[in-house]
């Protein structure tokens, strides 16, 4: 009787003990990949966007907005330069806007130093010579193909800080010799200021 009673008892203790056994062994305290695991977020979690970086508003931005003037030699802008610089100045709108004095004066070209009204740079648009195929010629409003321009014959008179262009519209021979003039001159003035030439009188 005693015999059968002893390996009852032994399984009835290895049944409790392996019921007080935990699911799964934790894991040790100082395991870097347990850790890792515990730490990981779940698929569900959202993670913050990286931080957007500012778009800064100097430098590119200040170089779009502000427009330099156009470049010109610079012996364009020295008292013997002005023949430079005026074929620079029929030649270029935007070098006409940048040497344009800030108001031109309207006079006359037989009083030149007489009566004038001032006219300011925005609103000046009067200038009229220009150059097609190497020849002077003036820039009429009314006229749209460039070959119609009448043509010019002009006398660029530089005297230290001023300079006179002369123009009248002219009529020139098959060898570009002139024939004749064709109605009243004009004139405009420049004057060296500001470190360069500019237009200061419209005279007609």
């Amino acid at each position: 009787m005693k015999l059968q009673l002893v390996p009852l008892a032994l399984l009835l203790c290895i049944t409790s003990a392996c019921d007080k056994a935990p699911r799964a062994p934790a894991a040790p305290q100082g395991d870097p990949a347990a850790a890792a695991t515990a730490a990981a977020p779940a698929a569900t979690d959202t993670v913050a966007p990286p931080a957007q970086t500012q778009p800064t508003t100097d430098g590119a931005a200040t170089a779009a907005t502000v427009l330099p003037d156009p470049a010109l030699p610079e012996s364009a802008c020295k008292p013997d330069g002005f023949r430079e610089f005026f074929e620079a100045y029929v030649d270029s709108a935007s070098v006409r806007t940048a040497y344009t004095w800030a108001d031109v004066r309207i006079g006359r070209y037989a009083a030149p130093k007489g009566d004038a009204r001032s006219v300011a740079k925005a609103g000046y648009h009067d200038f009229r010579i220009g150059a097609v195929d190497y020849q002077w010629v003036y820039l009429d409003p009314a006229i749209k193909e460039p070959g119609d321009y009448p043509r010019l014959d002009i006398d660029i008179k530089p005297k230290d800080t001023t300079a006179q262009v002369d123009y009248v519209r002219a009529e020139f021979d098959a060898e570009d010799n002139l024939v004749r003039t064709v109605g009243d001159r004009g004139a405009y003035v420049f004057e060296l200021r500001d470190k360069c030439w500019y237009l200061t009188q419209d005279l007609r």
